[in-house]
């Protein structure tokens, strides 16, 4: 493998486009593909800019500004609540999208528009229980980045 890729794992998102920083690549279900010089898809891994590892998100700016378009909301539209019911919330929510992946585990099948309904849910409730709990996500998620990469690199994975 380039040591100037990264690996892609197999994920659910069917087709799942990468951004023409790393190269247009279309990845499917059935196969993953590598990104090569000429554009084309062919095995199981991307190019990070001649960098032998992924880099970090350069601003959590976006996710800053999400949050609070969320508080917003939740202020002019609903009573105000404890932070437990937003973490109740969360709870059942990450339990309802669990079950989807236990049934299809179990070889039934899923939607995959369901998939997509709980994942919103789930991203709502957290956005919900941060912003009842004083919690600033960009921030939060800057540093748990930061201390995941630090211990990525001082252990690498085998």
């Amino acid at each position: 493998m380039n040591p100037a890729s990264i690996e892609i794992r197999a994920c659910r998102l069917t087709p799942l486009i990468l951004s023409e920083k790393l190269g247009l690549c279309v990845l499917d279900r059935v196969r993953r593909r590598e990104f090569s010089g000429s554009g084309a898809c062919v095995g199981g891994t991307i190019p990070v800019n001649g960098e032998d590892a992924p880099r970090l998100p350069r601003s959590y700016e976006g996710l800053r500004a999400l949050q609070a378009e969320f508080a917003r909301y939740q202020e002019e539209a609903f009573p105000v609540r404890e932070p437990r019911f937003f973490a109740l919330e969360l709870a059942g929510e990450t339990g309802e999208l669990a079950n989807l992946e236990k049934k299809e585990w179990k070889g039934r099948e899923v939607e995959s528009a369901d998939y997509t309904d709980e994942a919103a849910d789930v991203m709502i409730a957290v956005m919900n229980y941060a912003n009842a709990r004083g919690i600033d996500l960009g921030a939060a998620v800057s540093d748990k980045m930061a201390k995941i990469e630090r211990i990525r690199k001082e252990q690498p994975e085998k």
